[in-house]
């Protein structure tokens, strides 16, 4: 009997914590619709997801592969973050964005909402791996001052190279055949 309520109080405490996962991450949906190719440029939201309690606010840091991708800004969401908003430093060289830090003095945030969007070029062919981690700047995540254990959930981004269009081939094969056609003429 005594088993039993080790695994009663163990899944109890299991699915409480699946109850209040507070993930932020880059929009799942935005992402598998992206192909960029070299040179395209594209955003994507950064979201909180899970927030049922609310939220003070937070801060991430993002890296990324520089070789692959570029970010050009990052905007806030000013609709959530009316009390605090810094976009922190970007660092195309190293591949990172540090100290985007946020709060609000509403607490009626949605337990899903936009933190902001990032905007991007593709530089180079490849995946770029997207990876997330609490910036600590303003105290990390919280709610009524006391901390949040936040989930960050990684992404990635393919860049391909861009394929010639269809039309450079049929433009091609005819060119090729006008001046087969005018060579036949000129031999016959």
């Amino acid at each position: 009997m005594n088993h039993l309520y080790k695994y009663v109080l163990t899944g109890c405490v299991f699915f409480s914590q699946l109850a209040s996962a507070e993930t932020v991450s880059f929009d799942a949906t935005q992402l598998a619709a992206l192909n960029p190719g070299v040179s395209d440029s594209f955003q994507v939201n950064l979201l909180g997801s899970g927030f049922t309690s609310g939220t003070d606010g937070g801060g991430v840091n993002f890296t990324y592969d520089p070789a692959v991708l570029r970010v050009d800004s990052l905007e806030l969401d000013p609709a959530n973050w009316d009390f605090f908003a810094d976009t922190g430093l970007i660092d195309n060289s190293a591949g990172t964005v540090t100290g985007v830090e946020f709060a609000t003095s509403s607490l009626s945030l949605p337990s899903d909402f936009v933190v902001g969007t990032v905007a991007f070029t593709a530089v180079g062919v490849g995946t770029s791996i997207l990876s997330l981690s609490e910036s600590f700047g303003i105290g990390g995540w919280a709610l009524l001052g006391d901390p949040q254990d936040v989930s960050f959930v990684d992404s990635s981004v393919t860049v391909s190279a861009v394929p010639l269009p269809a039309s450079f081939w049929l433009l091609t094969s005819g060119i090729v055949g006008l001046f087969g056609a005018t060579k036949r003429r000129k031999e016959g």
